[in-house]
């Protein structure tokens, strides 16, 4: 079975700002779909974003019921 996509919440916090992104993805990919979002947000490049919160706490995922 394919894997679906589904909408997911991100919340990260940025050098101390808490943002709030909502993107539709797979499992996955949500990880970096999330962090392209919070790139394009704060007009940086989304490998900046990834180096930032790969590998951390600062950040939390959570798939949306549909």
């Amino acid at each position: 079975m394919p894997n679906k996509k589904r909408k997911y919440k991100g919340l990260f916090n940025w050098h101390g700002e808490i943002h709030e992104i909502y993107r539709v993805s797979t499992e996955y990919g949500a990880f970096n779909t999330l962090c392209r979002g919070l790139a394009r947000k704060l007009g940086v490049f989304p490998q900046m974003v990834t180096n930032y919160f790969i590998g951390t706490d600062r950040y939390q995922i959570k798939r949306i019921n549909d």
